[in-house]
This record gives C-alpha cells, structure tokens and sequence, in this order.
C-alpha cells in the first residue's frame, strides 16, 4: 500500500537479479506511457505517485506469467489485510462513520458474514458502513466464496 505523493519501486529479488524483467500496472489515475528506463538492478521499476487510485491495481512481469503482485495507493494511507482465517485488524482510522472496501482477488464478499469485534455487521457486497469510535477493531469474514478468475495469469 502506497499513499499518494509516495515513490513506487520494484526490487528484484529472486536469484538472477539481472534478468529481464517487463514491470506493467494496471494504473487508473497515474497513467505513464513510453518505456521504463533501465535502472541499477536490483531496482526494476520506480514511479513518483500523484494521485490516488480508486481501487487495487495489479502488478505483473510481461515476461514472466507467474510474477503477480498488487497494488493500493490511498489519500490517507487507511488500509486492512486479513489473515488466511477472515481474521483482520482497523488500526489508526478515523472516528466516525466510515464506509470500507473490501477485496480480495480470489473470493468474493457476496452473501458472506461479517464481524466487528465480535458483533455481526452489515456488509453490503464488498462494502462495510461502520460507526468507529475506539481502535483497533477487530475483523471476521465468514463463508467468502472462491470466484472464478476475471484475471488470466494470476
């Protein structure tokens, strides 16, 4: 995760450092054209962020299908990741009412459960309208369900 007016780089980090590689994102806001100038390795691809984008991006190596990464960059730098069980944590967010997204690249939100700090919620699709007045909250999802991939090569 990246906040706006952060600086965006990819290191190499598997054995051959200097081979090849084709750094693409799927950016929205901070659209870049042209070639990527070829930096020092292990430094493979470095952007100056202007804006924030609307949701998560992915990264991927045109040269290699298997390298798949993703991206999120924020005007506050708010963001959650969930463990393997649904389980996750709100630190350092604002109080008041506060609507958070959800995503997840292979499950979807549709129909399932959600928990804040223990009480169940309403989790509209992929989107949680909250009261928050006291940190952190505690998270729960249950009964995501596997969706087929909208994205070949992942």
């Amino acid at each position: 995760m990246l906040v706006k007016g952060d600086t965006f780089e990819v290191v190499a980090t598997d054995a051959q450092q200097t081979a090849d590689h084709n750094i693409y994102v799927e950016w929205f806001n901070n659209f870049y054209r042209g070639f990527t100038p070829r930096l020092d390795p292990p430094l493979l691809f470095q952007r100056s962020i202007d804006r924030s984008e609307p949701g998560l991006m992915k990264i991927k190596c045109n040269i290699h299908d298997d390298i798949v990464g993703y991206l999120l960059v924020t005007e506050q730098g708010f963001a959650a990741v969930t463990d393997d069980d649904g389980n996750g944590v709100l630190n350092k967010w604002p109080a008041g009412k506060q609507s958070v997204n959800l995503f997840h690249p292979d499950y979807s939100f549709v129909n399932a459960d959600a928990f804040v700090n223990g009480d169940k919620v309403l989790l509209d699709r992929s989107r949680l309208t909250i009261e928050i007045s006291a940190m952190p909250l505690q998270l729960h999802f249950v009964g995501l369900r596997k969706k087929e991939s909208s994205w070949p090569n992942r």
